[in-house]
């Protein structure tokens, strides 16, 4: 449904290319229009150019080998190819803008919000100090944040991941453009995070009649927010219609095949394998007790005691061999933390972890963390190399073992001679893989290792895990703030909050009867294919105002050895007296489910 019929943006028989000297086109002829009020979104796999469609409305190509090598792209009637660089600066920021993936890249880490946002609002207005300040209280009231005040004197780092997507939105938003473009702006949030995000960016939309050009790899935020879409592929625009259309009578074999790799995530049990369910062995690979992680944090006033900043508290659970372990939560609450503390990189601060096979890490960046000199089959080898530092390289119990771990983890041999750089993610993920097969691990602990893929190559990425799990009998920890992964993959799922432990169980238990009420908030907020719309529950609307208290700065003060009471109180509902006081005890609500809430008999049923 349009606001308006008049168009904001009109690409047409767009090609972009890309070399010093012979141009190389890797969009082709494509054409597309946006008008007022409406959202189109556009969605492909990695490399099919919709980054280079994004930066091409922008002009964002200065100094780099990408050109426009023809037609027209025309904002308001203007086309913005023929324009100068001086003449494109006048119009970013004031005419169009631009929300990218990672905000912490696109904001100075050694200047205050406010000072940027005084910037980005003087470069095209002529206010008073005074006025500049009051209209950056405005903005940042106006996308949901609940201290702007505060906000403005905070440096980058010292907000959540969520706010500082909001702080962009809001800066994007000072001069009331007619075009917002935005490059994954939810991929690397969590849940909730990017639910809020979704809705924020839809309102915005409508209230102020922009036309909005959002690119995303995700299916399913896709059926959350647009109006239309265009699905591209090797830089051409092979289908493009309504939402409902493309989402459930797709055309185009491509748009099939995204949709299919989307619905398949979102399984609600795995019915490709049924993850070793009598082979599961009764040994124990990781038993975690009591573990515990504090940071030394400084007194907040002169001569204050340091105090312990709580990274996770008291966390016990069993993994059997065979079985998987999901860890979700929001960003923050120690995901991260525990799984390296699992494979050593911290040390914990008290509490045991006992092993009974080898374990490995695959990192949710692999180009981070692959040496870029080093070739594939290098890498690959670390591990072995490590144990037998001594023997020499090019043996051939060594390159025999390469071989054998490419082919398990689906690598072809002709990538063996490859720099990191020359791969695409899905491959350097799969080189990931092969590191841990080659260290023959047993337990492998993977962290956030799909939240950057696309669709397709996700779940090509998840049914090899399947796969190997079933054929050599290792477990995971599976560390996601993806919903539709985790439980594609796993046997158990722990939520944990602030540090804490607040809900274990089965995964198809915890899907079925969630019993915390965080756990039950975060089901709520999981964007679904099926689910065309982005209408709010009235009991999340009761809700809207206790939940931005996860975004305030430093909200995580709170996170001491001080605090006794429940660490959801704030943004529950059904919190008493008792729950500002004391902690819940982690009781058993029924068989293979555990829970941290006093409430329990609440929400059974409900």
């Amino acid at each position: 449904m349009y606001l308006n019929d008049e168009a904001v943006l009109k690409v047409e028989n767009l090609r972009v290319g890309f070399g010093e000297e012979e141009k190389r086109e890797v969009v082709r002829n494509i054409s597309f229009q946006i008008k007022k009020g409406e959202v189109l979104c556009l969605v492909g796999e990695s490399g099919s150019g919709k980054s280079v469609t994004a930066f091409s409305i922008m002009q964002l190509f200065h100094g780099t080998t990408g050109m426009i090598l023809g037609g027209k792209i025309l904002v308001n009637g203007t086309n913005l190819a023929e324009l100068s660089e001086k003449e494109m600066q006048k119009r970013r920021g004031n005419e169009i803008a631009m929300v990218f993936q990672e905000p912490m890249t696109s904001l100075n880490p050694v200047i205050t919000i406010g000072v940027q946002m005084a910037r980005a609002m003087r470069l095209h207005q002529k206010l008073e100090k005074q006025k500049v300040r009051e209209k950056s209280i405005q903005l940042l009231e106006k996308v949901g944040i609940k201290h702007a005040e505060k906000t403005l004197y905070a440096y980058p780092h010292e907000v959540s991941g969520g706010m500082r997507q909001r702080i962009m939105i809001a800066m994007a938003m000072i001069n009331k453009p007619s075009l917002l473009v935005c490059d994954e702006p939810t991929s690397a949030l969590d849940v909730i995070v990017q639910d809020q995000i979704i809705k924020l960016i839809k309102s915005l939309c409508v209230q102020e009649e922009m036309a909005v050009l959002f690119i995303t790899h995700d299916m399913s935020v896709v059926a959350q927010i647009a109006d239309q879409i265009a699905v591209m592929h090797h830089g051409k625009i092979v289908e493009s219609d309504e939402k409902k259309k493309i989402l459930f009578c797709p055309k185009n074999e491509y748009t099939k095949r995204l949709i299919c790799d989307a619905m398949a995530m979102q399984k609600e049990k795995n019915e490709e394998s049924d993850i070793l369910s009598d082979k599961i062995n009764e040994q124990i690979i990781l038993k975690v007790s009591d573990l515990k992680k504090y940071y030394k944090m400084p007194g907040e006033k002169l001569l204050e005691k340091s105090r312990k900043f709580v990274a996770l508290e008291d966390i016990s659970f069993e993994l059997r061999k065979g079985e998987t372990i999901g860890i979700v939560g929001e960003s923050g609450c120690g995901k991260t933390t525990l799984g390296q503390l699992i494979c050593g990189i911290q040390t914990k601060s008290d509490g045991n972890i006992q092993y009974a096979e080898k374990a490995q890490i695959i990192f949710q960046d692999p180009y981070s963390s692959l040496n870029p000199k080093m070739k594939v089959e290098d890498l690959i080898a670390e591990p072995y190399d490590a144990k037998h530092r001594y023997k020499k390289k090019n043996t051939k119990e060594r390159q025999k073992k390469i071989e054998m771990c490419m082919s398990q983890a689906r690598l072809d041999p002709a990538y063996r001679y490859c720099y990191p750089k020359e791969l695409s993610g899905g491959l350097r993920q799969r080189v990931g893989i092969a590191r841990a097969l080659m260290a023959d691990a047993g337990l492998v602990i993977c962290d956030e290792v799909v939240s950057a893929l696309d669709v397709s190559i996700q779940s090509q990425i998840m049914k090899l895990f399947l796969e190997i799990k079933e054929t050599k009998g290792i477990s995971y920890v599976f560390i996601s703030h993806d919903f539709h992964v985790v439980r594609y993959i796993s046997d158990w799922i722990l939520v944990l909050y602030n540090g804490r432990m607040v809900e274990y169980a089965r995964s198809d238990k915890l899907f079925e009867q969630p019993l915390h009420p965080y756990t039950r908030e975060l089901l709520r907020a999981i964007p679904n294919i099926r689910k065309t719309n982005i209408e709010e529950s009235s009991e999340s609307k009761g809700r809207k105002e206790e939940c931005k208290e996860q975004d305030d700065i430093k909200n995580n003060i709170e996170r001491t050895t001080m605090d006794t009471g429940c660490p959801y109180r704030k943004r529950c509902q059904h919190r008493t007296e008792e729950c500002e006081r004391k902690r819940p005890e982690w009781r058993k609500a029924e068989e293979e489910h555990w829970v941290a809430c006093r409430k329990i008999k609440s929400f059974v049923n409900i």
